[in-house]
């Protein structure tokens, strides 16, 4: 089960830029997916790995380092790409 989120965003923002607080959300979204994909596959990991009778550590976050800036560099490059198809498809 995912996690409920409540969606704001401020009117003028929705004036400003009218497809931002959807492409905001839909990053969220999407990132929700990922990080679920990639609890589910350590916890597979993990259990594999103790019925092999091996030793390993269960997970804790680290919010610096090399994960975080990966994690980062793929939303910079997710922003990237929706921006450039925003900008090529037509307006409704």
């Amino acid at each position: 089960m995912l996690p409920m989120v409540a969606e704001l965003s401020p009117d003028d923002m929705a004036a400003l830029a009218p497809d931002l607080p959807a492409t905001m959300c839909a990053a969220y979204d999407e990132t929700v997916v990922e990080d679920r994909e990639l609890v589910s596959t350590r916890g597979e990991g993990v259990r594999s790995a103790a019925a092999l009778g091996l030793d390993i550590d269960r997970y804790r976050p680290v919010l610096a380092g090399g994960a975080l800036e990966a994690g980062v560099a793929h939303f910079q490059s997710w922003w990237r790409r929706s921006m450039a198809d925003a900008a090529e498809s037509p307006r409704k």
